[in-house]
């Protein structure tokens, strides 16, 4: 057992130096047959798993939150003959690494499907609430661009929402904003607040907040053009 934790610290930390692009393909490979890790242009995924209790992920500690997601993450790949990287990045950060252990790698629906069953398996018995962001499929080599995409992904969920997300499905910045701006029901509430109806023109504007948000339409940059539109 403590031959096996050593060997998942050492991928551990192997793999965060992939995510932060400070690990090139020759001292990568030195590693790869004595830790059975992937491949360089070995095919895998990538998952960020974003805590939303941070203090009480906190005041669990890295050393419990990984052991968790250890057992868990094994526990559900392993039948699919997919090997499990988990680690830390930084705070209430977490990654999962997943590669096939011969040349069968999971598809992107199992990877889904398995990562929801972690999700609810967490909030139903620990109480415990995270967004999940996938990647796509690549190579091991282009962990660091996935990791980056990731990010801001998450940095796009501005209401936090706890749920599974892959591909594109947050990705908005192709998208006209005069479209966006044009669905805005601004007229409503400025005569609201003309004829005094402010508490009436702000539960409004924070259901329709909400409402967008709960519908995956409210990223960074579109919150950011409401903002600017509104004050003006």
């Amino acid at each position: 057992a403590a031959m096996i934790n050593e060997q998942r610290n050492l991928k551990r930390g192997i793999i965060h130096e992939l995510l932060l692009g400070s690990l090139g393909q020759e001292q990568y490979e030195r590693y790869l047959f004595g830790l059975q890790l992937p491949g360089w242009e070995q095919s895998c995924y990538l998952l960020l798993l974003v805590f939303r209790q941070q203090e009480r992920i906190r005041q669990m500690g890295t050393e419990m939150m990984l052991f968790i997601l250890d057992n868990i993450g094994h526990e559900l790949f392993d039948g699919y003959e997919t090997d499990v990287v988990v680690g830390r990045e930084e705070d209430c950060r977490y990654f999962l690494l997943l590669y096939g252990k011969e040349s069968y790698l999971i598809d992107e629906e199992g990877v889904m499907r398995q990562s929801r069953i972690l999700l609810e398996h967490l909030r139903k018995f620990a109480d415990i609430h995270l967004s999940v962001y996938i990647s796509e499929r690549a190579a091991v080599s282009g962990v660091k661009e996935c990791w980056g995409k990731l990010l801001s992904r998450d940095e796009n969920n501005v209401m936090k929402r706890t749920d599974i997300f892959t591909g594109d499905s947050q990705e908005t910045s192709g998208e006209d904003p005069a479209e966006f701006l044009s669905d805005i029901p601004f007229l409503r509430w400025e005569k609201y607040l003309k004829e005094g109806y402010v508490e009436a023109a702000r539960l409004d504007i924070d259901g329709w907040l909400t409402d967008m948000g709960n519908e995956g339409l409210l990223s960074r940059r579109r919150l950011e053009q409401f903002y600017v539109q509104f004050m003006q």
